[in-house]
């Protein structure tokens, strides 16, 4: 909308029914001309905002092929992997979870034999709020890390080695050239430092594997300076969410040593095995 167009009774009757506060001259958005291009807090909602004081032309044009490009790579997105759930068996219907849910993701479910909130998963960005409030206890997260690190019988035994390519690598490298049969249950991954290894790389890999070890040089050693250090303070990070979701932290493990120290690093792999 801009200056040439006037609210009407349309508008006045869907900030009516919607119960939107009108600004200005009786639109709704009022002139903000920074919002843009307007997606809302809930999945395949989206506003082309009325800016009053831009060309109508000019503006409203790119505003719709904006949109209608956010709306493409929307629909190109996979399924949502995380939503919540609601348990029907422990639902009070007390509509605490469809206030508090900034996506709008809460519906009342009138099919069941007894009225229940259900919860629309296309619509749900798994955030955990209504999880945290709901007085019955009712809702959970499914999907979520916990949920794919517990299904421990759809993995492989295999360890996953993340290690440093100067130091670790070359000492597990010596380790596999004498005892090759041992490694049949190891899958090792070489780095240029240790700093690259990042938590969500940690947790994602323990959907593959059982035990994880990252191995990087010793102090004051590292060619990165403080690579190994930083590798550490994700691996404790890795290990502080595993332990609050409820998960053996020891899937994770950490080990300094040089080039030189097989002995160390295959001691540590039989202790982990």
């Amino acid at each position: 909308m801009a200056d040439s167009i006037v609210p009407g009774a349309k508008i006045d009757k869907i900030a009516k029914i919607m119960r939107l506060k009108q600004k200005r001259a009786g639109f709704i958005g009022g002139d903000n001309p920074w919002i843009y291009p307007s997606s809302t807090s809930r999945k395949g909602v989206y506003v082309i905002n009325n800016i009053s004081s831009m060309p109508l032309k000019d503006d409203a044009i790119s505003q719709i092929a904006y949109t209608i490009s956010a709306i493409k790579e929307e629909m190109n997105e996979p399924a949502n992997e995380s939503y919540a759930e609601v348990d029907p068996g422990k639902c009070a219907f007390c509509y605490t979870c469809w206030r508090v849910c900034p996506h709008a993701a809460m519906s009342p479910d009138y099919e069941t034999e007894e009225p229940v909130m259900k919860n629309l998963n296309e619509a749900c960005f798994a955030c955990g709020i209504c999880v945290s409030v709901c007085p019955a206890g009712a809702i959970t997260i499914k999907g979520g890390l916990e949920d794919k690190l517990k299904e421990e019988d759809s993995l492989s035994n295999s360890l996953k080695i993340l290690c440093c390519e100067n130091s670790a690598r070359i000492a597990l490298q010596k380790l596999k050239d004498k005892h090759s049969n041992d490694f049949d249950k190891i899958d090792i991954s070489a780095v240029s430092s240790g700093g690259k290894i990042k938590v969500a790389e940690i947790i994602f890999l323990l959907r593959q594997y059982k035990k994880e070890l990252v191995a990087v040089w010793m102090d004051d050693a590292c060619k990165h300076f403080d690579g190994n250090k930083r590798a550490y303070r994700q691996v404790a990070r890795a290990c502080e969410l595993l332990k609050a979701a409820g998960l053996d932290p020891n899937r994770v493990q950490y080990v300094k040593l040089s080039h030189a120290m097989t002995r160390v690093m295959a001691d540590t792999i039989s202790e982990i095995l």
